[in-house]
């Protein structure tokens, strides 16, 4: 499998952060989670070099992932049965791996969608102060102050 990353700054060559947790709240939904799934997984966080966690669900705090810039896209796999919808509209990075057998796809489709929003929001930020360069121009060399040679 390729090993990629996505780009967020073109400016900067910047990529993008992505983490991808596995809910171990109950350890047995998560050894299954883990036992059906893992090929995917690895397939998915290598597609974007993605940093794979394992955490517990009520522990995490989208919030905080956004406002301290901890990572730009992330996602949240954990099994809650075949009769829950697979994301909500509310929280599409909560996956719910029982729901459908091509979850892949959507969640390659939503981290590809949080690192565009990230990507949007940094050009609104940002995108002003990308025309000005802030370096020396080379030609100017530092001149040395009088008096000391």
């Amino acid at each position: 499998m390729l090993k990629s990353r996505m780009l967020v700054d073109y400016r900067r060559f910047r990529t993008a952060r992505v983490l991808i947790f596995v809910d171990v709240s109950d350890g047995k939904k998560a050894a299954r989670l883990l036992r059906e799934h893992g090929e995917a997984i690895e397939r998915l966080t290598a597609r974007f070099s993605a940093q794979l966690l394992m955490a517990e669900s009520a522990l995490i705090d989208p919030e905080r992932i956004v406002e301290q810039d901890v990572a730009d896209a992330w996602l949240l796999l954990r099994l809650e049965g075949p009769n829950r919808a697979l994301a909500t509209r509310k929280y599409p990075q909560y996956l719910n791996l029982d729901a459908r057998p091509d979850w892949e796809n959507y969640a390659f489709q939503e981290l590809v969608r949080q690192i565009r929003e990230t990507r949007d929001i940094n050009d609104q930020v940002a995108g002003h102060y990308n025309r000005y360069s802030f370096t020396a121009p080379a030609g100017l060399a530092e001149e040395s102050r009088p008096g000391i040679s």
